[in-house]
């Protein structure tokens, strides 16, 4: 009931020119692929209206820039409310936290029992062999006690990325611990 026809005759073959091209429009990976695909899905569906046919490239070029304009429009008029930043920075993480279980002075790493103290100077050995970037999350989030939206502000990162590098930043803090407990043996 009301099927649209489409002609992806020749239109395919377009893709990689068209993602090169809308690459050099936008950095941002994700926007180029939906960019593209909305391009393509027009293209074929308004292909009939194409009166030359040999101008077809740049006719799908036109299409992916309004397609991108239409889509930073939308994207540039979506409120962003403080209330999002709150919700973001109250939500807890998906991981399970804390990694350590503490028992008086001694916490269980892995099934393996370590004197509080010489936990935190294996933590802090790992710490200082992350690179500047990951060592500045840490101390944010850890030490300053600071926000997500706060990182995200001070290191310029997007702030629905800062909750993942952190849980993978502790990830690889976790492996190094467990790594150099292991060497203990």
């Amino acid at each position: 009931m009301g099927e649209r026809v489409v002609d992806w005759e020749g239109i395919e073959e377009l893709r990689g020119g068209l993602e090169r091209r809308v690459s050099r429009w936008s950095r941002d990976k994700s926007e180029v692929d939906d960019v593209v695909q909305e391009t393509m899905i027009r293209a074929a569906r308004y292909r009939t209206s194409l009166r030359e046919p040999d101008r077809m490239d740049s006719w799908t070029g036109r299409i992916a820039w309004n397609v991108l304009k239409s889509l930073r429009g939308r994207e540039a008029r979506r409120p962003v409310s403080v209330l999002e930043n709150g919700q973001l920075d109250a939500t807890e993480g998906r991981e399970p936290d804390p990694l350590f279980e503490l028992v008086e002075e001694v916490l269980w790493v892995k099934g393996v029992e370590v004197e509080r103290a010489r936990l935190s100077s294996l933590l802090d050995a790992a710490i200082r062999g992350l690179p500047e970037l990951e060592q500045g999350f840490v101390e944010a989030a850890y030490k300053m006690q600071m926000s997500p939206c706060a990182i995200s502000e001070k290191f310029g990162v997007r702030r629905v990325l800062v909750k993942s590098r952190l849980y993978r930043i502790r990830q690889k803090l976790h492996r190094r611990v467990v790594e150099a407990l292991g060497g203990e043996e």
